[in-house]
């Protein structure tokens, strides 16, 4: 039931297969302290969710470790704030990564909370957020959308300087 590739973009196809497995193995490698959350979530969880991305929450301590991990692996950070770091890759097959930053308590409750499940056909395990969290962080993504406010109230992300 794993779906492992959607319409990525400029048409291609995000393998998120190769993507899972090279970033929980830099996860794994560094210790980074991860729950998968958003569309992917939900659907690793059983609810089919069409996504182009992949949404983690990281713990805050691990952010600096984890963006020059991203890096070796060819991910280029377009955007940060304090909530948030955005990555993409030259290769539209790598997809995009949104890395929620876990500092507050009840984003690093959610990650204590987050539980193991089996994806790629039992080969992977992956930390999940729990299904009651998720949807409350797709309702506020939606939310943000649509009025173009975050939830925190002020924009999600500031671009950041790539010189």
């Amino acid at each position: 039931r794993n779906h492992v590739t959607a319409p990525g973009p400029e048409g291609r196809d995000v393998d998120f297969e190769r993507v899972l497995t090279n970033v929980l193995d830099v996860f794994d490698r560094h210790q980074i302290r991860y729950a998968v959350v958003g569309g992917f979530a939900v659907g690793v969880l059983g609810v089919m969710r069409a996504t182009m991305d992949l949404d983690f929450l990281i713990h805050r301590e691990d952010l600096q470790t984890l963006h020059e991990a991203l890096t070796g692996l060819g991910y280029r950070r377009i955007a940060q704030d304090t909530n948030v770091s955005h990555y993409i890759h030259a290769e539209a097959v790598w997809g995009r990564l949104a890395c929620l930053h876990a500092f507050r308590q009840v984003s690093l409750g959610m990650l204590e909370r987050a539980r193991a499940v089996p994806i790629l056909e039992g080969k992977r395990i992956i930390k999940v957020a729990q299904p009651e969290e998720n949807a409350r962080r797709i309702r506020n993504t939606v939310r943000a959308c649509v009025t173009g406010i975050s939830p925190a109230g002020s924009g999600w992300a500031v671009p950041v300087n790539t010189r």
